[in-house]
């Protein structure tokens, strides 16, 4: 009778040393970017935030019947969507976040987040979904420039609105 022994197979330490500091390469790369929790608040806020700004231009495009103005006030904590008749101002920071604890169409920071939100105090959308900062509608459409709101905590992350009404999202 043969004794037939399969010959074994593994890898040798070069590989297994190889392997060790590919892993450690890419976990010190990948930490700060995940490492970090209120980093990640950050980016969720941004994206809840930008959201929120493209429903409420959504219905600015979709009601062309009234002169109503669809806006987004921007307070520290918070930012709420709200329709106004023309000239009626924000309410305050303070009256927003009350407002922001009873509705779904807000941007709220929890306690324990440090992300503060930092822009123009009231965005509006004409008809055309162009933004503007007044409490009046302005003479031309898209005719105010570039906005930008900054999410601002362990990293700062910026949301711009162009001229044509576009809204995106930057790091």
């Amino acid at each position: 009778m043969r004794n037939f022994l399969m010959p074994t197979r593994g890898f040798t330490i070069i590989e297994l040393i190889v392997i060790i500091i590919v892993v450690g390469i890419l976990a010190v790369s990948a930490y700060p970017l995940m490492g970090g929790r209120s980093g990640v608040d950050v980016a969720v806020y941004q994206a809840e935030l930008v959201s929120l700004l493209r429903q409420q231009q959504q219905r600015a495009m979709q009601d062309t019947a009234t002169d109503k103005l669809y806006s987004a006030c921007v307070a520290d904590k918070d930012v709420a969507l709200f329709t106004f008749n023309s000239g009626v101002e924000c309410p305050s920071p303070e009256n927003i976040s009350q407002i922001c604890a009873e509705r779904d169409d807000c941007v709220r920071v929890e306690k324990q987040d440090a992300v503060t939100f930092r822009g123009p105090e009231r965005i509006n959308f004409d008809s055309m979904g162009c933004p503007y900062t007044n409490a009046s509608k302005p003479a031309l459409l898209c005719a105010e420039g570039t906005i930008i709101i900054e999410v601002d905590g362990e990293t700062t992350r910026e949301i711009m609105i162009n001229q044509q009404g576009y809204i995106q999202a930057l790091n």
